[in-house]
């Protein structure tokens, strides 16, 4: 049991109560044997999960610190994802909140202790 177990926990309930459900797509690359060389990208599972999303340019502009090596364009928004989640983010998957579908641009993990990953923040963009 980690040091951290009681936060760990409580950033989860909050992100469950605070945020959006959302439909986590993976997109899977399937080559075709008589092209190899070409990836068609295909759907392969989808996870249903919660996300907080907020917009770059008001709350979250502290944070894009923490997503390392990237240039934040205006209308970006950022998602915090439970890291409880049974699939691991990357970054050619796809996000739908509502109505709008968002593409992964990068991907931070916060786990304090190096144990158990606490959330992602996800740079959504469309």
């Amino acid at each position: 049991m980690s040091k951290y177990a009681s936060m760990i926990a409580m950033a989860w309930r909050m992100l469950a109560t605070k945020g959006a459900p959302c439909v986590w797509s993976k997109r899977t690359p399937v080559q075709d044997p008589a092209q190899p060389w070409l990836e068609v990208p295909a759907v392969a599972e989808t996870y249903n999960t919660h996300i907080v999303v907020l917009p770059y340019e008001t709350v979250a502009r502290r944070v894009v610190g923490y997503v390392q090596g990237t240039t934040v364009p205006t209308g970006t928004l950022l998602g915090y994802v439970p890291g409880s989640t049974e699939f691991t983010p990357e970054l050619r998957d796809m996000v739908t909140v509502g109505d709008e579908t968002y593409g992964v641009a990068a991907i931070d993990i916060i786990n304090p202790d190096s144990d158990e990953d606490v959330f992602y923040v996800v740079e959504l963009r469309r």
